[in-house]
């Protein structure tokens, strides 16, 4: 397993299985198919801000920002 783009896009090349790629990566080769593209996969994501920025306003307005559309399930 690895969790870089470019090595899943390579394994996917050579045929070692299945990768979840970006569409402008995937969709630029004609060596690999989609599978199951109305069904994609959810993963948890995670935002990490420094503690020190925590309460910053700029950073306060992009983490809510973010927050309120990962949020919603998007």
């Amino acid at each position: 397993m690895t969790s870089d783009f470019p090595s899943q896009f390579a394994a996917a090349r050579a045929g070692l299985g299945v990768a979840l790629l970006p569409c402008i990566m995937g969709d630029a080769c004609p060596d690999i198919m989609r599978v199951a593209p109305e069904q994609p996969e959810k993963r948890p994501v995670w935002l990490v801000i420094h503690a020190d920025l925590h309460n910053a306003p700029a950073v306060r307005a992009v983490s809510d920002f973010l927050i309120n559309v990962f949020g919603k399930g998007c």
